[in-house]
């Protein structure tokens, strides 16, 4: 048989069962009233335009609470005078005046005036490359990461682009995600002209031979190709490792170390 209870937030009469007396339950006459009884909030009056709100209490425990919104917060004293927005304190018109006279007389450094120059570029890779680099440890980079990510790929890769017009050269798309492809593969320049040098047997030696080397760095090897003509290349990928392993294998040539990562 239902009972009559009295909601202990809003004080409204509502029927309830007795099974849900004895459990505990049934002191609320809906969920929004049980939410709110279970919010640990405290009601306030907003400083700036009086109005009633709940405010958390960890809230106003660290200072905050005072305000119903943010416009009647930038509307009080507190900011005016240096709130939380301003730093929590008063700026003093000295310290206006030093921090002006500061910005007046900075100088821009050499290289933020002018913008490096590839000269400048290549004498800055050389200086901080090998031994002389900040995380040098021991050589442990392959050659094929050294080769991607040296200046002189860099520069061979722009200078590719400049000549093709920054076009694909097979479905003439200007722009885009472009990729500077070898017309004869990288990996066959390198082998060719490592198969026939046992004395390079590290992989720091063999990258400082391949800087000289100018087949490598031909721009007439080079072709513009965007990323979707690129995967349908040949020699896209991994394609060319197999046949070029079974090729000196079959011809007992000599295959360079950490050649393909």
């Amino acid at each position: 048989m239902p009972i009559q209870c009295t909601c202990l937030v809003c004080n409204k009469i509502f029927l309830t069962q007795q099974s849900r007396i004895d459990k505990g339950n049934g002191k609320f006459c809906s969920h929004h009233c049980l939410s709110l009884s279970q919010r640990n909030r405290i009601t306030r009056n907003c400083l700036t335009c009086k109005k009633v709100f709940d405010a958390r209490v960890y809230q106003i425990r660290k200072g905050y609470g005072k305000f119903c919104c943010s416009k009647c917060y930038f509307l009080s004293e507190e900011v005016k005078i240096g709130g939380k927005m301003s730093g929590g304190r008063k700026v003093t018109q000295e310290t206006r005046q030093k921090i002006r006279s500061k910005n007046l007389n900075w100088k821009p450094l050499p290289h933020q005036i002018h913008p490096w120059t590839m000269e400048m570029r290549v004498k800055a890779s050389i200086s901080r490359r090998g031994e002389r680099g900040y995380w040098w440890r021991g050589g442990r980079t392959n050659l094929t990461k050294l080769l991607y990510h040296g200046i002189e790929y860099r520069k061979w890769r722009k200078a590719v682009f400049v000549r093709d017009h920054y076009t694909c050269q097979f479905c003439k798309l200007v722009g885009g995600k472009l990729n500077a492809d070898h017309i004869k593969p990288r990996s066959v320049i390198v082998q060719e002209y490592l198969s026939d040098k046992p004395q390079l047997d590290t992989v720091q030696r063999q990258y400082q031979a391949l800087l000289t080397h100018k087949e490598l760095w031909c721009i007439e090897n080079g072709r513009t190709l965007c990323e979707e003509c690129h995967r349908l290349t040949d020699t896209y990928g991994g394609r060319i490792i197999n046949k070029l392993t079974n090729v000196f294998k079959s011809n007992r040539l000599f295959v360079p170390h950490n050649l393909f990562g």
